[in-house]
């Protein structure tokens, strides 16, 4: 009996107690408000503060606090306290004065924060219709959904479907049968030629070149009409005229047709000689999509058919020409100079 009279006391204890706290957090949230109503900010922040200090969470006061940024047009401050008092039911039951602050909370939140949640539902809505189409695609035109998965991944970087399928997508498993990779993802065995330049570190393909122009090429001479895939990014740039190339009907390293990755620009070239270059066709980047960047993995596709090439970049064209040469036949090759860059695939099809 004298137990559960005790316990019973503790209880009327602990309730008064929280009383008590709850009554001087509103006292200095009263006098929080008065100071906001007449402008004077530093005093209004500082009474809110005095009032979590008697009463952690407390919504009234986190509440003011957001009103104190949002006169002082700090938007995002305001955002986050606001989005704090939202939290609190989480933890604890509300007595009647918060609920009603909460109330509030959550209508200066959509009213201060509008354009930031239209933002958010249009973004939700590209990316869903972009994973809808990347699903449709991902058999039969897979460089159709590994753009609209990285498209998806530039707005969210963590999205976890996103993410897996074009993990699904890098290691092969919608590439047609008829595909051959020219890089087997482990080592350099079917590749020749050049310095020791290029490594190959989980699954990834790396070169790092200074200065002169660094060549390889796959051992595999290609002729009559095909497709190549390249998915690459670019790590860093060394020095003056950094440049990466991917080429095609290669004879050798000064004898070719290839695509340049430049400074600002893509060119088509077809080289003769160490001194004898023709740029077929040259585009600058911003041309085809002003958010493009070359420090983000990017998947090239050049397509020979009898004389004529083209180019994409994703499912963009960058480059369509019909060259002199009766046909384009000869070896597939990197080349590298005053640049690092990291290629995770490199595919040859038959149309």
């Amino acid at each position: 009996m004298r137990r559960s009279a005790l316990l019973v006391g503790a209880v009327l204890a602990l309730s008064h107690a929280l009383h008590a706290d709850e009554d001087a957090a509103g006292y200095f949230v009263q006098r929080g408000g008065k100071a906001l109503a007449d402008g004077q900010l530093d005093q209004a922040k500082e009474m809110f503060l005095k009032s979590l200090g008697e009463m952690d969470g407390y919504i009234p006061a986190l509440l003011g606090l957001a009103r104190v940024a949002q006169a002082r047009d700090d938007t995002a401050e305001a955002v986050r306290q606001l989005e704090v008092c939202l939290k609190q039911p989480e933890a604890r039951t509300l007595g009647r004065n918060e609920r009603d602050a909460l109330a509030r909370a959550k209508a200066l939140l959509d009213e201060i924060d509008r354009p930031r949640g239209e933002l958010r539902r249009i973004h939700d809505e590209y990316v869903s219709g972009l994973l809808t189409l990347a699903q449709r695609s991902v058999e039969k035109k897979p460089l159709v959904a590994r753009e609209c998965l990285e498209r998806i991944l530039r707005l969210r970087p963590n999205h976890p479907s996103a993410r897996k399928m074009l993990a699904a997508l890098s290691e092969g498993g919608a590439e047609p049968e008829t595909g051959n990779r020219l890089w087997n993802g482990k080592d350099l065995a079917n590749w020749t030629g050049g310095p020791p330049i290029w490594t190959v570190k989980d699954g990834v393909l790396l070169g790092e070149a200074g200065g002169a122009s660094y060549w390889m090429r796959a051992r595999s001479e290609v002729k009559g009409d095909f497709v190549l895939e390249c998915e690459l990014r670019i790590v860093k740039d060394s020095g003056t005229d950094p440049l990466f190339e991917i080429c095609f009907g290669a004879d050798g390293a000064y004898h070719n047709h290839s695509l340049w990755l430049v400074d600002d620009e893509w060119r088509l070239v077809l080289r003769k000689g160490e001194q004898d270059r023709a740029d077929l066709r040259v585009r600058k980047f911003k041309l085809v999509d002003k958010s493009f960047n070359l420090f983000r993995w990017q998947t090239y596709r050049i397509e020979v058919k009898g004389r004529r090439i083209s180019c994409w970049l994703g499912t963009k064209k960058i480059f369509d020409h019909k060259t002199p040469a009766d046909e384009i036949d000869g070896f597939i090759g990197l080349s590298l100079q005053h640049r690092s860059v990291e290629i995770r695939r490199l595919v040859l099809r038959r149309p």
